[in-house]
């Protein structure tokens, strides 16, 4: 865990035990849907403690593998499931082509709104 030092748990907890209880809370996820139980067998479960967590480290990480080999995004900045970036187009033909070819992901969908000045 490279990022250790940045944790500050109420409680004292080893990373074995953190490991277990991330599991566990990932792991067995029961939905009931019209009266019938379902258990989820893969992905975060909308509504649980830690969905929104893991996946804001996930994007973020992913996000930022993505966005540091982009030589033409000076500026980003990202809040939940919105980002905000200044690219530099002084040298690009196909501000659109860019968004669709070079921002690719296989699992995030980047969609644009395009401010010009």
């Amino acid at each position: 865990m490279e990022n250790k030092h940045l944790l500050n748990f109420p409680f004292k907890i080893n990373e074995g035990q953190l490991k277990k209880l991330l599991d566990w809370s990932l792991d067995f996820n029961f939905v009931e849907f019209k009266g019938a139980y379902f258990q989820q067998h893969k992905g975060i479960p909308m509504g649980s403690n830690s969905s929104v967590t893991v996946s804001n480290i996930t994007v973020s990480l992913e996000l930022k593998n993505m966005f540091c080999t982009q030589k033409e995004i000076v500026f980003n900045c990202r809040f939940i499931d919105d980002i905000f970036l200044i690219i530099d187009v002084t040298e690009m033909i196909d501000i659109n082509d860019y968004i669709l070819n070079v921002l690719k992901h296989p699992f995030l969908k980047v969609t644009a709104i395009f401010c010009r000045y």
